[in-house]
């Protein structure tokens, strides 16, 4: 039972009693009883003392464990935690800044904000404006009022409209000694004890702790996004800075040669040699070649090339390349080729996998000083959560694995981290441009796989292909190769394209293989003379990426006026446009640019001529016999088959722009196949053209 008790004026003062009786006697009647009071409040407040810690630890266990997205939402949680255990109706809780001598607010509970009235509540207080509550920073030590109405020297006011005090009770928060923060509650039915004090001191000692380690962790974030974004921008750098080295060197070449030629034809007293005027105009076509080939692989880098998805057996196609790389390698530097006997099945873009599987095997030979071992291996992998969580970019799931490593030098961790950025390389000037590794792994990422990779300095590397395993056919993106040539007289056509001079240079093309061209820069203009036509338009040619309306839409509209058009669209990139354009694996061809006339003839065939079938690959070659003597007369047979043994793409490319003077319909055909990285395909076309001169296995 509890009494309470004191004089007047003076603070009452509860007592808890513990009362037992026991009778004297027996039986019917009245009897005394003995009856002992016991003062048991010290016990009570033990007991109470007792819960309180118990509460206060849970509330702690809570705010430990709780999800929260940031440490605002840590304080607002911990004021709540405070206020509920000491039964307060009110809190703050403000951040000192001891360098600046000022207070901050950084939580106001509900119950504040509900009752105040003040119309623009102060949040910045300094310290030397501060009445009674700002006395627990200056006393270092907490401030407890139980009746607050009563007068105080170290009050100074509140601004009208502040919530009524009734008790108040705020203790400091110290760190290393220091004052970090105050916490404030007030109107407690009961008075604030030093009990109170206590836990709410336990209390916030703990909450700032872990609101300090969650400080540590978002400033450690923090650290890492800069390093990422100073990484990024280094790499940003690297790939600027190695695109423009290498079109300069292009833009180079093609300016100053298109200024010979001009300058020759241009003069009316001079009469340029045909040979000069010849060599001016091939030098020119070998840079742009190389021009788009340097695009072709940016757009690998970046996961925008469009691929050509095929369900492939990578044991077939490391069984197709084994002699290929063999040439590559040196003798003193032995291959050996692992295959998984039961390999799954994966969808991947074959031409540009065996790029992958020549790029890792060439980084490797050339990482081999003397003698060396290359491994490649396959074989089925199943990654649980756990598994995956180890190699960075994995996810769970079935994978066909390509394994190859080397015993070559090696790398540092700090080489490891950069390998896969564009032109960063660690070969020597001229011998790599650092975009094989990119390539690899975007061509991997657009494929829905991962690389792994890890590497000890003097050890050798150990690079991990992963590419999912494939259950259903992929879907294939045809690209028709070079035509022979083809005249379709009096086919319309309809060109849309917004560059003017590729617009033009369209045209020009579709003109002289006979068409009747209508060619206009906007989709606006395209409808109207799509619905202006008196007779069927036959072809419609357009860009993926135009103003206000793109390709496919386009074509949608078109094809509603025209039933029987073809279309064919212009891309530099994957576009998800295109994709969607495309997404029952039929439809429209795609020209990717850079073209030329005879890629873009070729996609015409396939859209008139066949039906929309692409040139078979018979179709698309050029006869040998009338290429084999040009071969062997101008000395390219050597050249080019001593390139392609060692995977020489720029000495191959050189050979091919000088065949295309005698032979332009044969450079087409090679031209194709070194784009496709198929030197065992060129190899063989070679062996066909001049039999009579044996190339090497």
């Amino acid at each position: 039972m509890g009494l309470a008790g004191g004089g007047a004026g003076a603070p009452t003062t509860a007592r808890w009693l513990a009362l037992h009786c026991t009778p004297r006697g027996r039986g019917a009647g009245a009897h005394p009883a003995y009856t002992l009071v016991s003062d048991v409040t010290a016990e009570h407040a033990m007991v109470e003392a007792l819960s309180l810690n118990d509460r206060r630890l849970q509330l702690q266990l809570d705010l430990l464990n709780a999800p929260r997205g940031d440490t605002q939402e840590l304080l607002d949680e911990g004021l709540a935690a405070a206020i509920a255990l000491t039964a307060s109706q009110l809190g703050y809780i403000f951040k000192y800044r001891e360098a600046e001598q000022q207070l901050e607010l950084h939580a106001w509970s509900r119950g504040a904000m509900d009752l105040c009235r003040v119309l623009a509540p102060q949040t910045t207080y300094d310290l030397a404006e501060t009445g009674l509550w700002g006395e627990v920073v200056r006393q270092r030590r907490p401030i407890m009022v139980n009746a607050f109405a009563m007068p105080n020297p170290l009050k100074r006011g509140h601004p009208e409209g502040h919530v009524a005090l009734e008790r108040f009770l705020s203790v400091p928060v110290f760190d290393a000694g220091r004052i970090v923060a105050v916490i404030g509650v007030a109107n407690k039915a009961a008075p604030y004890t030093q009990t109170d004090v206590l836990q709410l001191s336990l209390l916030m000692d703990g909450l700032w702790r872990v609101l300090s380690r969650l400080e540590v962790e978002a400033a450690q974030r923090a650290t890492a996004e800069q390093l990422r974004q100073s990484q990024k921008t280094e790499a940003v750098g690297r790939l600027a800075g190695g695109m423009a080295h290498d079109f300069n060197n292009l833009l180079s070449v093609i300016l100053n040669r298109a200024d010979f030629s001009l300058a020759a034809l241009e003069d009316p007293h001079s009469s340029p040699p045909r040979g000069d005027l010849i060599e001016d105009l091939r030098e020119i076509r070998l840079a742009g070649d190389r021009a788009a080939t340097l695009v072709r692989q940016m757009l690998a880098f970046s996961r925008r090339q469009v691929l050509e998805l095929t369900t492939v057996d990578l044991n077939g196609v490391v069984s197709d390349f084994e002699q290929m790389l063999r040439r590559l390698l040196p003798e003193d530097t032995t291959l050996t080729v692992s295959r998984f006997p039961e390999l799954w099945e994966t969808v991947v873009d074959r031409g540009r996998f065996e790029q992958v599987l020549v790029n890792l095997v060439v980084n490797a030979r050339d990482a081999i000083d003397g003698t060396g071992r290359i491994e490649i291996a396959t074989c089925n992998s199943v990654l649980d959560e756990t598994m995956a969580g180890r190699l960075a970019g994995a996810r769970p799931g079935e994978f066909v694995r390509l394994t190859v490593s080397d015993t070559g030098s090696g790398m540092s961790q700090d080489t490891l981290a950069h390998i896969f950025e564009p032109f960063f390389t660690t070969k020597p000037a001229g011998f790599g441009t650092g975009l094989g590794l990119s390539m690899v792994e975007g061509l991997v990422q657009q494929c829905h796989g991962f690389v792994a990779v890890r590497s000890e300095v003097d050890t050798g590397t150990h690079f991990e292909i992963y590419l999912p395993r494939g259950r259903t056919a992929g879907r294939t993106v045809r690209q028709p190769r070079p035509d022979r040539g083809g005249r379709w007289p009096g086919v319309s056509a309809l060109v849309v394209e917004d560059d003017a001079a590729v617009r033009s240079v369209l045209a020009r093309i579709l003109e002289g293989a006979g068409l009747v061209v209508t060619a206009v820069a906007r989709s606006a203009e395209a409808l109207a003379a799509a619905e202006a036509a008196t007779r069927p338009i036959g072809l419609l040619v357009t860009s993926v990426v135009l103003p206000f309306m793109n390709g496919p839409e386009l074509a949608t509209r078109v094809t509603r006026l025209h039933p029987e058009i073809a279309v064919i669209f212009l891309a530099s990139c994957a576009d998800t446009r295109l994709i969607e354009a495309r997404a029952d694996g039929a439809g429209p061809g795609v020209l990717l640019k850079p073209f030329d006339a005879g890629s873009l003839l070729s996609h015409v065939r396939a859209a008139l001529a066949d039906g929309g079938r692409p040139p078979t690959h018979e179709e698309g070659q050029p006869d040998a016999g009338g290429t084999r003597e040009a071969l062997v007369e101008a000395g390219l047979h050597r050249r080019l088959t001593d390139a392609l043994q060692k995977a020489r793409l720029d000495d191959a490319s050189r050979a091919v722009a000088e065949l295309a003077r005698v032979a332009p319909a044969s450079a087409a055909a090679l031209r194709s196949l070194l784009e496709q990285y198929d030197y065992d395909g060129a190899l063989r076309w070679l062996r066909d053209a001049a039999p009579q001169h044996e190339v090497a296995p």
